[in-house]
């Protein structure tokens, strides 16, 4: 049985496994950093952080930004980012879960769009996200990249 909702603060560790299966790279945070980062997103009511857990196990989750604007009649719009699915749990609808719920809270939140870049190549990607509503060619994305990057 599949539940979304959204994280509490005890997902902390379920999370870093989860992103784990988004990025094996990334460096990785110390707990109290952790900790720190995932309170401010829980304690921030323009971050919507969802989970999806199947099974007893968390296997999918993405967060929700709502900006406020001062266009669109003051309605925000909204960014979606680290829609992640557990390696063993794709294709089962547990990542269209996530960005379902993240879309219906958007629109509860009268955002006029919902953005999501993705970095990904494969075409199946592309795919997916345009099965969950998302249309492209719309927009043109631009990336600045961080001097702290490499």
């Amino acid at each position: 049985m599949r539940r979304v909702r959204h994280a509490e603060a005890g997902d902390l560790s379920d999370l870093e496994a989860l992103y784990a299966h988004l990025n094996p790279a990334r460096p990785l945070l110390t707990t109290d950093d952790a900790r720190r980062i995932l309170d401010e997103i829980l304690e921030n009511r323009a971050f919507h952080l969802f989970v999806c857990h199947a099974d007893g196990q968390m296997v999918s989750s993405c967060i929700l930004a709502l900006i406020p604007n001062l266009m669109h009649g003051g309605r925000p719009h909204a960014l979606i980012e680290n829609v992640v699915t557990h390696a063993d749990h794709r294709r089962k609808s547990h990542g269209r879960a996530v960005i379902q719920a993240a879309l219906d809270h958007a629109w509860e939140q009268r955002a006029y769009q919902v953005m999501l870049l993705s970095g990904r190549k494969d075409p199946s990607v592309r795919a997916f996200y345009e099965s969950c509503g998302f249309e492209t060619g719309l927009k043109t994305g631009y990336l600045a990249r961080s001097p702290w990057e490499s």
